[in-house]
């Protein structure tokens, strides 16, 4: 590769690929949000009875297809759900970077913390 090609995956990518995604996240949470509060706004919440998540809002995969129904809720965790995997993507472009600056040992300290956080939500949904 180019010496610009380079530059560009290496630097300039995974700032506009945060930065998008940070604004999808917004945009999602945001319009769920609004949605929620027209349909739900009103309601008088029931606290002496604990209701747990619905089923559509525990997996990943479930999350999204009811996102593209439209469905509030499943918007705003769907937001939720993109803020927090930015971090672990970020782990890996970074990881990118430093395999192309021959940076070894920063790419073993960003494998290290990418598998505690992956461990870390591995044991948070068993």
């Amino acid at each position: 590769m180019k010496p610009d090609n380079v530059d560009f995956l290496t630097k300039q990518f995974p700032v506009k690929i945060v930065r998008s995604l940070v604004i999808v996240a917004m945009v999602l949470a945001l319009t769920g949000g609004t949605l929620y509060l027209i349909h739900q706004g009103l309601s008088i919440a029931d606290y002496g009875v604990f209701k747990s998540e619905p089923h559509y809002l525990r997996g990943i995969t479930d999350v999204v297809k009811c996102a593209m129904t439209v469905n509030s809720s499943c918007m705003i965790q769907a937001g939720i759900l993109i803020l927090v995997f930015i971090p672990m993507l970020r782990l890996l472009l970074f990881s990118v970077r430093f395999f192309f600056e021959r940076d070894y040992l920063y790419i073993v300290f960003s494998g290290i913390v990418l598998l505690i956080l992956l461990f870390s939500f591995y044991i948070g949904s068993i």
